[in-house]
C-alpha cells in the first residue's frame, strides 16, 4: 500500500469520525429539546401552537442516529483495511459502487435533514423575536 492511499485513508477515517461526532450531537441536541417541549417537536414551534408535526424532528433524530451508525462502521472497515495493509473494498467495482451510492444517497439526506433544522429553528426564533415587545428590544446601532 502506497503512502499516498494510506494518508487518504487516514483522512477518510477522520472524516468519518467527524461526521459521527457531529450526527450524535445533532441527534442528541434535538433529542433532548423536544424532551424540553414536552415530546412536541421545537422546529417550526409557533408561540400560540406548541404543538407540531413530531415526524419532523424523529426523521432529524432517526437519520442522524443511522449516518452516525454507518459513518462508524465505514470508518473501522477502513481502520481495519488500514492496520492490515490490504485493500479488500477496491478489489470489487460493484461493492465500491455501492458504497459510493450509498455515501451519496447519505450526504443527500444530511442535507435535508440540516436544512430542516436550520429553517425550522429560524421560524421558531422569528416566532420568539415578534413576540417581544419592542421596548424590550435593543438595537445596536
Amino acid at each position: 500500500m502506497g503512502a499516498l492511499r494510506i494518508v487518504f485513508i487516514v483522512l477518510e477515517i477522520v472524516i468519518l469520525l467527524g461526521i459521527v461526532c457531529t450526527s450524535l450531537t445533532s441527534a442528541i441536541t434535538i433529542a433532548l429539546l423536544k424532551g424540553d417541549f414536552g415530546g412536541f417537536c421545537p422546529l417550526y414551534a409557533t408561540i400560540k401552537n406548541q404543538a407540531n408535526d413530531v415526524s419532523t424532528c424523529n426523521y432529524v433524530i432517526g437519520f442522524n442516529a443511522v449516518a452516525s451508525l454507518l459513518a462508524m462502521l465505514f470508518g473501522i472497515a477502513r481502520a481495519i483495511e488500514l492496520i492490515k495493509q490490504q485493500s479488500r473494498i477496491d478489489n470489487s467495482r460493484n461493492i465500491s459502487l455501492v458504497i459510493g451510492t450509498l455515501c451519496g444517497v447519505t450526504f443527500l439526506l444530511a442535507f435535508t435533514s440540516a436544512c430542516i433544522v436550520t429553517v425550522g429553528f429560524k421560524s421558531l426564533c422569528n416566532q420568539l423575536i415578534s413576540f417581544v415587545p419592542d421596548h424590550l428590544k435593543h438595537r445596536v446601532k
